[in-house]
């Protein structure tokens, strides 16, 4: 399990994180901050812009560039927080280009460090190598990792709108991240799986189970993690739920139940396997002993030389 330990730091990494940091602080009682290359992302002062320059739409590599000149105020922001939080859509060039370095900053500091992050939908083909390299970096960095996959939201529920795919991953993270202090999140890489508010229980585990062995394959899952929706959900179903769970992922489950929201099942489950994300970076198949990497992150640093910037 991951030890939690306060005070605790909120970071919104990008547009999206930035939206979300806010009420995951106030759901912790935790500080914030924000950060973004945009300075639409950011209000107040508790934000630290990362420039870009004159770079109108930068890459992720070019964040990443302007992340690290920023290093010492994201240290300074991070203070005396013993546990950091970092919020990020990945399939984003900001969330994708700050959330590795932020981890990074953080972990070489030696701070506890917790991670969700966004996955891109299958469609956005050009977001999905950029979405798998970042994840990687960030999972490196982070104690815990916590993924939500738009693609499989969509895959089990293929009338939804993006909004509505966003707005319910939005809504998965803010609840197992509001109960990281109370629950015993697990350590390593999880994914998040969850149903359509409104659906009964049963239908409800039946739609998280399967958007579970989107990402995951059978036997993979060492542990699970369930947040159950509604005022007047029946023990005896709270039971059954978990024991369900158990027969179907060989797991050990433990329950969250809370009466805040509508009728519905958030999975927050721990795997000790490879996931489909894996498969985003084509050479991730090579064994890492057998590769020539660099423990800096991939960023575009400015040289001052006369040359035409060639990535796109």
């Amino acid at each position: 399990m991951t030890t939690i330990y306060e005070p605790i730091l909120i970071v919104g990494a990008g547009g999206v994180g930035s939206k979300l940091a806010p009420e995951a602080a106030a759901r912790l009682g935790a500080s914030y901050v924000t950060i973004s290359n945009a300075d639409t992302d950011l209000g107040g002062n508790n934000a630290i812009p990362v420039s870009t320059g004159a770079i109108l739409n930068p890459t992720a590599h070019v964040i990443r560039a302007a992340v690290r000149a920023e290093s010492e105020r994201v240290l300074e922001a991070v203070g005396r927080a013993k546990t950091v939080v970092i919020l990020a859509n990945l399939a984003g060039r900001s969330g994708a280009g700050i959330a590795p370095m932020v981890a990074d900053i953080c972990s070489r500091a030696g701070k506890k460090v917790v991670s969700f992050a966004i996955m891109p939908f299958k469609y956005e083909k050009e977001r999905i190598f950029g979405a798998g390299i970042a994840l990687k970096r960030l999972r490196e960095a982070s104690n815990c990792s916590v993924v939500v996959d738009n693609d499989a939201i969509l895959d089990g529920n293929p009338n939804l709108s993006a909004k509505s795919c966003y707005d319910m991953a939005n809504a998965a993270i803010m609840h197992v991240a509001g109960s990281i202090i109370s629950a015993d999140i697990p350590d390593g890489n999880s994914v998040v799986s969850m149903s359509n508010t409104g659906s009964n229980l049963e239908q409800s585990l039946v739609d998280s189970v399967k958007m579970l062995y989107e990402n995951a394959t059978p036997g993979s899952v060492s542990r699970s993690l369930l947040y159950i929706m509604g005022n007047n959900v029946p023990v005896g179903a709270i039971r059954d739920t978990s024991d369900s769970v158990y027969e179907l992922t060989g797991s050990s489950t433990s329950v969250v139940a809370t009466g805040e929201g509508d009728d519905g099942l958030v999975m927050l489950s721990e795997l000790s396997g490879a996931t489909k994300f894996d498969a985003y970076d084509p050479l991730g198949i090579i064994p890492a002993k057998k590769t020539i990497d660099w423990e800096e992150m991939e960023s575009s640093v400015a040289a001052g030389l006369d040359l035409e910037q060639l990535e796109k």
